[in-house]
């Protein structure tokens, strides 16, 4: 797990380790997230916080797997998602779905990130509008 502040700074062997998932090695980069109180382009509320920010920007690279945890106490009714939209199907968008795994115990979500994933994505809760915010696919 890495600070959301420094992935576009680490070398790869400090950022990632190899794991075997689904028939596949791939590269994986993780996130601690919760809930907590905040403001970000929605508004002020409830809004998921990634390591210690209030829904941050985060930036993924092409061919390589993240990880969020998701089993903090705080997110017992705010699953988090995926979209190709803004704040998802709070906004007439739809769960993204592509390499994306759902595990319930331990409650994780794992996205691999491959040439024909959208250079934006946008994380969000399925219950509550304005929690989440942008993924920039590099």
């Amino acid at each position: 797990y890495v600070n959301v502040e420094q992935i576009e700074i680490l070398e790869d062997t400090e950022a990632y380790e190899s794991v075997q998932s689904i028939g596949m090695i791939y590269n994986r980069i993780g996130f601690f997230v919760k809930v907590g109180e905040g403001e970000n382009s929605y508004g002020t509320g409830n809004k998921y916080i990634i390591g210690e920010n209030v829904s941050p920007e985060l930036f993924f690279q092409r061919n390589l797997c993240y990880e969020f945890d998701l089993n903090h106490p705080s997110l017992e009714t705010h699953d988090l998602r995926i979209s190709t939209t803004a704040d998802g199907t709070h906004n007439d968008g739809i769960v993204y779905s592509d390499n994306v795994e759902l595990v319930q115990t331990p409650k994780e979500m794992y996205i691999m990130v491959t040439d024909s994933t959208p250079d934006t994505l946008y994380y969000f809760c399925i219950n509550h509008p304005g929690m989440g915010g942008t993924i920039t696919v590099k």
